[in-house]
């Protein structure tokens, strides 16, 4: 019995280790994660101020078309419009040419564009939930360690329960102390394999 109770002792002491090693893993990526979606949200705020900017500009050059019917007039008023859209950000561009073909419609702005969106919001905020959900694992793992951790408290228990039980000299107390520990040990089991279902 001290055999028995020694190795499941060791295995999940093993595997609380296990775990803790992993948790402190996904601890560190989630750490990296946020900091990259923190840094990236900054530039995405940055993009969103200056493409709003572009957009206006923009707009500004193209109400000068009107009235316009001198091509090469009109030429460099394009010319002009996109030297302003080229250095926004990818996709903003063709959005906005959208937004001037359907006639500047205030509700259909290129700032609010879903693939723009998409494509300046889209990088920061990806990071961010894996941030969360590595953070999240790190989490269930701590917990499942933690309560494998309480077993072998448990167990540790048991073995000396059972070690005890070897050395009594009364029989009855030697069978009842043993029986104690058995008990304790199998209750000790019980919460390791809860382990595995804590935290998630």
């Amino acid at each position: 019995m001290l055999g028995l109770v020694s190795v499941v002792t060791a295995l999940g002491a093993w595997q609380a280790a296990t775990w803790d090693a992993r948790s402190q893993e996904f601890e560190r990526d989630a750490g990296d994660a946020r900091d990259v979606s923190v840094n990236q949200s900054v530039q995405a705020d940055y993009a969103a101020r200056t493409d709003l900017e572009a957009s206006l500009t923009a707009r500004a050059i193209a109400a000068e078309r009107a009235g316009q019917t001198e091509p090469l007039e009109l030429a460099l008023i394009d010319n002009r419009i996109q030297a302003t859209l080229i250095s926004t950000t990818p996709g903003f561009a063709d959005a906005w040419y959208v937004w001037q073909s359907g006639g500047f419609d205030p509700a259909a702005a290129p700032i609010d564009d879903p693939d723009y969106l998409a494509g300046r919001d889209g990088f920061y905020q990806s990071y961010g939930v894996a941030g969360a959900v590595l953070d999240d694992l790190s989490h269930q793992l701590q917990t499942r360690s933690g309560v494998l951790a309480q077993a072998a408290l448990v167990q540790a228990l048991a073995l000396f329960l059972i070690g005890l039980a070897g050395v009594n000299r009364v029989g009855a107390v030697r069978v009842a102390i043993l029986i104690l520990g058995a008990v304790v040990f199998i209750v000790g089991v019980g919460v390791a394999l809860s382990a595995f279902g804590a935290g998630s």
